[in-house]
């Protein structure tokens, strides 16, 4: 051993011994012969020293490990129980590497309790410190938030915030030394602190003045986006959770990021729902930054239940599940098929515990057990080229196809008017401030034979829609029912033969009064009763028997209409809005139900496969 080396070994020694009165560690470097290993041995453990000495000016005592906290009785041990795996994920995302944990995929893995494992952990590390304000640089009376979120206030605080109080109540290490106030029951408010513990509703303003460190934010493929919105200037699209997420991003950046790194972590929950969901964008993000710099701050969590739970809870055997490519529906595949290479991605081996399921309910199983939404699995209207078909092919006699009866007035196009003698039909969706409300009017040019093969031959109505216009609040105000009921007057003075109206019953029987008063015969057509009104507007935009004009709204809530099958309805995503195509199923509808409209073309209604009941032309 060199004399440089041995002195080395001796100031090490000399600062262990003066400075951490530590005699078993040089103890412990005898045993080490290797005398270069013996100064790493010290090296490493005075710096060990020197960060808990550290730690303990900056925390009450110094913090442990994320896989202490969730395995050690003292402080959340025996509180949570969790999954192996699960607990290895939340650990993960609890390293301090991430400032977001997004939190998806199939229901029963765990989302929800590893998102309230995450914020315990923080909240901890936050409680343990001597002066959180000083930490993060706030004014001494300001609070510091940790907030849930989801899409109505009620569901945040019976479902996350009530487990999240009893959990924190069964942890002896926050009962000790971060206890909450027991009479407060909206809030988990902690004695002689200013932090705080707080369930918001669902809305971008909830959090408006709070210094938001952290939390969840739950439901988040559930909160809507409202096409054409009265709420975005120039009628664009409302999303519910980026305005939330935003919000809540923008209080934590503001508050507490230091040098690009904001600390605490945002738990984002949401199950599979429909493709381009909150959960798809987030993930995406991750993989540009994973691609961009090789590292993310977002922890992602796409579990299945075989994936997380326990093995012995699943059957060893499998089946393959087909998960749909976005042009393709998914399937169960039959055991002896062969695998395309290029399908393989798409491909799923799920526990014959689940075949049931899969069998009774194909696209609720992709959804809820896979994980899986596919845009256009569950789609009411597969075949989104005839949708498109169907609208184009005539001039909307509104330009523009909406208004607000403020800003923008419902301008006619003055026109020659298609089939001026043929009787129309309008269809009103009402709304008042928080939708939009929608007009549409149609009439039938006659009736089609469609060859179904096998000598099976179909006859159907034509509809050719004149006009469709979305109507939207603006500022808060209400929409001016009176308004729409001028309209009604003025496409009849303009020429337009109106026999028919029918409105869904949302404030409607003034409405009905006043048209059947001017002899127009009206009355309540609900599109929520019953499904026969879309089930016979899909036939006809299938058979190409439909002509509207180009409307990308119309067609997009077309092709985003789901069928619910445990409700036996037709439904929007909550993504979506279905204003205009209720206006459209109800012209459809009305004028296929309506006998004036079979007696005027002279056609037999046995001569066809509706099978609808028509209705009294009074």
């Amino acid at each position: 051993m060199s004399a440089e080396l041995d002195q080395h070994l001796a100031e090490l020694e000399d600062i262990l011994l003066e400075k951490y009165e530590k005699p078993e560690v040089i103890e412990a470097g005898q045993d080490v012969a290797d005398p270069r290993r013996r100064g790493q041995f010290y090296i490493a453990v005075i710096e060990d020293l020197e960060a808990r000495q550290a730690a303990m000016q900056k925390y009450r005592e110094p913090p442990v490990s994320p896989e202490v906290f969730f395995t050690d009785p003292y402080f959340m041990g025996d509180t949570v129980k969790l999954w192996p795996k699960l607990k290895a994920e939340i650990i993960k995302a609890c390293s301090g590497n991430f400032v977001e944990a997004v939190l998806t995929g199939a229901i029963g893995t765990g989302k929800t309790t590893a998102a309230l494992c995450i914020m315990a952990y923080y909240l901890y590390r936050v409680m343990n410190l001597r002066s959180p304000h000083d930490e993060f640089d706030l004014d001494q009376n300001s609070e510091i938030a940790f907030v849930m979120q989801s899409v109505t206030g009620g569901t945040a605080y019976t479902v996350d915030y009530m487990r999240f109080r009893r959990m924190l109540e069964n942890s002896p290490w926050f009962q000790i030394n971060a206890p909450h106030d027991a009479e407060k029951k909206a809030t988990i408010q902690f004695k002689n602190s200013t932090v705080f513990v707080q369930p918001l509703p669902g809305t971008e303003t909830a959090a408006i003045g709070e210094n938001v460190f952290g939390g969840l934010i739950d439901e988040v493929n559930h909160m809507k986006v409202v096409q054409q919105s009265a709420k975005r200037q120039r009628g664009e699209a409302h999303d519910q959770m980026l305005e939330n997420y935003r919000a809540i991003s923008r209080r934590r950046e503001s508050r507490f990021q230091r040098i690009g790194k904001v600390p605490g972590m945002l738990c984002l929950v949401g199950s599979a729902n429909y493709a381009g969901q909150f959960t798809d964008r987030k993930t995406k993000e991750r993989d540009r930054q994973l691609e961009r710099d090789g590292d993310t701050t977002i922890y992602v969590y796409d579990k299945r239940p075989w994936e997380v739970q326990p093995d012995d809870r699943f059957s060893p055997e499998r089946f393959r599940v087909f998960l749909g490519d976005g042009t393709r529906r998914p399937r169960v595949m039959p055991d002896h098929e062969k695998v395309h290479p290029g399908d393989a991605p798409f491909i799923m081996e799920v526990p014959v515990d689940y075949r049931n399921a899969f069998d009774s309910d194909l696209p609720g199983a992709v959804k809820d057990i896979a994980g899986v939404a596919l845009h256009g699995f569950s789609n009411f209207i597969p075949n989104f080229a005839a949708i498109k078909a169907a609208f184009g092919k005539r001039q909307n006699i509104f330009n523009p196809d909406w208004c607000d009866f403020a800003t923008q007035g419902a301008r006619i196009i003055k026109h020659g008017i298609t089939d001026p003698d043929v009787d129309r039909y309008l269809h009103v969706d009402l709304a008042l401030s928080m939708d939009n409300a929608a007009v549409t009017m149609a009439h039938c040019p006659g009736f089609k034979v469609i060859d179904r093969g096998g000598g099976m031959k179909d006859t159907l109505p034509r509809i050719r829609v004149d006009g469709m216009l979305s109507i939207r609040p603006t500022g808060g105000s209400q929409i001016p029912i009176h308004k729409i009921k001028k309209l009604v007057f003025v496409l009849r003075d303009m020429g337009y033969k109106i026999k028919w109206v029918s409105l869904d019953g949302f404030q409607s029987a003034d409405f009905i009064q006043t048209m059947r008063r001017s002899q127009i015969t009206s009355g309540i057509l609900s599109l929520d009763r019953t499904p026969e009104p879309y089930m016979l507007t899909k036939q006809l935009i299938l058979d190409g028997l439909v002509e509207g004009p180009d409307s990308e709204l119309a067609c997009t809530e077309l092709k985003d209409l789901v069928w619910i099958s445990q409700k036996q309805k037709v439904d929007h995503p909550t993504e979506s809005s279905k204003d205009l195509a209720d206006t459209i199923a109800g012209c459809c509808y009305g004028l296929a139900t309506k006998r004036a409209v079979w007696v005027k073309w002279g056609v037999d209604p046995r001569q066809s496969s509706l099978m609808l009941k028509q209705g009294k032309d009074e």
